[in-house]
């Protein structure tokens, strides 16, 4: 499977569906959004809708969850 999240535009472009202006589109999405949570996310990226999303389902990914951010630690009170 192709990992949405890593995946070249040329690695994107080997999916059933898209081409050159999708991938683009894949790529500027993921740079400005960040990692698409699931592959379902794709439909959010200008060009692709329910039939271009049901043709690469099966062989895109979007890899393990991406972690989230760290929490910052709890700042204990301070004593008087």
């Amino acid at each position: 499977a192709v990992n949405v999240n890593t995946a070249s535009q040329q690695e994107l472009e080997a999916l059933p569906g898209i081409g050159p202006a999708k991938a683009k589109a894949i790529a500027e999405y993921r740079a400005q959004n960040g990692a698409f949570k699931s592959v379902d996310d794709l439909t959010k990226v200008k060009g692709i809708g329910p039939a271009v999303l049901a043709k690469l389902r099966d062989q895109a990914s979007v890899g393990a969850p991406a972690p989230k951010a760290p929490a910052k630690p709890a700042t204990p009170a301070a004593k008087k």
